[in-house]
């Protein structure tokens, strides 16, 4: 599952009395991110009856965990059953932050002092070790070998462990010097005030209030970077875009986790964009999905991704930035657009895109109240329109060109042009579904069952909609004005085969719940909330 690393964390947290909020003065000027937990003990009080906790940590929920540890593995290099035992070592504030030369974690040491230092040692190869007093702490300073001594991914990575009476910890990095200097800046400023920039970013943003798991990340030290990537893709093509976005004037993100008892798990999530950029011009075209969403899907629909973008609107404020910057920069662009249009007599731009309201949903039906028997066929894909019916004379041009072979009859009294039963070729018959048009909705599904009651539910007949006070629908609803939304209901996926060898408990199952996601965007930026329920 997408929270089981957070679930993981906050369940192996032990229940010691908050520490003074002290570490984040450790934290380095040059610092760009940092994870903390701030109130262990709150924090465990709340998971201790959490479903979600309870399964991932018993025998049943033994396979997620072990692939969990292999991804982890897999990306990192280190040893998960290593990152749990500290994780079960951890008697108070804990924190990790990342510079652009070392990643460091600390912790306020706990009673036990010996224990933590016995697991987070263990983490240096065996020899050679480099043994230095810094600022009244004691450091062990290691390097991974070429070959052996774990894994290669980390050959020459440079690993320290700190004993200090105010913190425990490791730092790593990709050389000596970086680690050693960062591990003295770090330990002259313990117990002191000071904030590097990171940490005033994240207790601006709301950190240290939440009581969870806290992260924040400036994403300010990459904008340059990612710059010179977008420009060499888009050269000869595009203007130059350097400088255009704005979001070197500040980019971040904060995000807290928690779990409380019973199924309920929440991740919330800020994004900030700078107002008043191109950036945030190009943010106001995401828009809050109509109220009338819910209403437009069949009855046996268990899991829904919406979202409502305006892609008119970004191509146009798009277009517009940047020919502020080279009157001329889309010569090429519309070269291909003149070429599209004259192989099919239909203009790219205003007779498909300008024909977008914005709104896209791609949802799952029930066949029967249980899965289909080809998964596949239960999904339909429905698209917002402007003017159906200039939608369905471009649609009519492109296939007057020979690209897909399909005539038009009718469906549920909608347009249709449905897949023949060679299409696919003899052995995919069972994909007989294609695509209908109506006044504002254009609506895709490889079942033609699947399309028909989609059509059916858009066109309101009696019972073949959601039902009124449906969960999905009491979802939307409390997230009115969100521009995404997702809707699952966890049971159902019980049914799929990536969860066959899972044992559930029959009692406090945690996939009696549902996964519920929403942004909305907001002034300077976005909001982003994911919870089970």
């Amino acid at each position: 599952m997408l929270v089981a690393p957070a679930l993981l964390l906050s369940q192996l947290v032990a229940n010691q009395p908050a520490q003074e909020a002290s570490l984040l003065a450790a934290v380095p000027a040059d610092a760009y991110a940092l994870v903390r937990v701030a109130d262990p003990d709150a924090l465990r009080s709340r998971t201790e009856g959490n479903d979600w906790v309870t399964f991932f940590a018993s025998p049943g929920g033994e396979p997620a965990v072990l692939e969990l540890g292999r991804e982890y593995e897999a990306v990192t290099g280190t040893d998960f059953d290593g990152l749990l035992e500290v994780a079960l070592e951890l008697h108070g504030e804990a924190l990790l932050f990342f510079t652009g030369e070392v990643a460091g974690f600390l912790t306020v040491p706990p009673p036990d002092r010996a224990a933590l230092a016995e697991v987070l040692s263990a983490w240096l190869p065996e020899e050679p070790r480099q043994s230095s007093e810094i600022a009244g702490g004691t450091v062990q300073l290691a390097t991974w070998p070429e070959a052996g001594g774990g894994s290669r991914s980390r050959a020459g990575e440079y690993l320290a462990f700190l004993d200090h009476p105010l913190a425990m910890g490791l730092y790593s990095g990709d050389s000596a010097e970086a680690v050693l200097a960062a591990l003295g800046d770090s330990l002259g400023a313990l117990g002191s005030e000071r904030r590097a920039p990171v940490v005033e970013g994240f207790l601006a943003a709301g950190g240290g209030t939440t009581g969870g798991i806290e992260g924040f990340l400036d994403f300010t030290p990459f904008v340059a970077e990612a710059e010179k990537a977008l420009r060499e893709a888009v050269d000869g093509v595009l203007p130059d875009p350097t400088g255009l976005l704005g979001l070197e004037q500040g980019t971040w993100l904060f995000v807290t986790a928690d779990a409380f008892p019973g199924t309920k798990v929440e991740v919330n999530a800020r994004l900030r964009i700078p107002p008043g950029t191109l950036a945030a011009k190009l943010a106001d075209t995401f828009e809050p999905l109509p109220r009338t969403l819910p209403s437009d899907l069949p009855s046996g629909t268990w899991t829904v991704w919406a979202l409502d973008w305006n892609l008119s609107r970004f191509y146009a404020t798009a277009r517009a930035g940047l020919e502020e910057k080279q009157e001329d920069g889309f010569a090429m662009v519309d070269q291909g657009l003149a070429a599209a249009e004259a192989l099919a007599g239909v203009d790219p731009i205003e007779d498909v895109i300008d024909q977008l309201s914005g709104l896209f949903a791609l949802y799952h039906v029930l066949d029967g109240g249980e899965m289909p028997e080809r998964y596949d066929t239960g999904f339909a894909f429905l698209v917002g329109l402007v003017n159906g019916d200039r939608f369905m004379e471009a649609l009519e041009a492109v296939l007057d060109t020979g690209a897909l072979d399909v005539d038009a009859t009718e469906l549920e009294g909608a347009e249709a042009y449905l897949a023949g039963p060679d299409l696919f070729g003899p052995d995919e018959s069972v994909y007989d579904g294609g695509i209908a048009l109506l006044p504002h909705r254009l609506l895709m599904s490889l079942s033609r069952d699947t399309l028909a009651r989609g059509l059916r539910a858009i066109g309101r007949v009696e019972g073949a909609g959601l039902t009124d006070g449906s969960e999905l629908q009491a979802a939307f609803d409390e997230n009115a004005g969100a521009c995404a939304f997702v809707y699952t209901e966890l049971s159902k996926l019980r049914a799929l085969e990536f969860l066959q060898g899972w044992q559930v408990p029959e009692e406090n199952d945690p996939f009696e719940s549902r996964l519920i996601f929403a942004a909305r965007r907001t002034p300077d930026g976005f909001d982003v909330r994911l919870y089970t329920r």
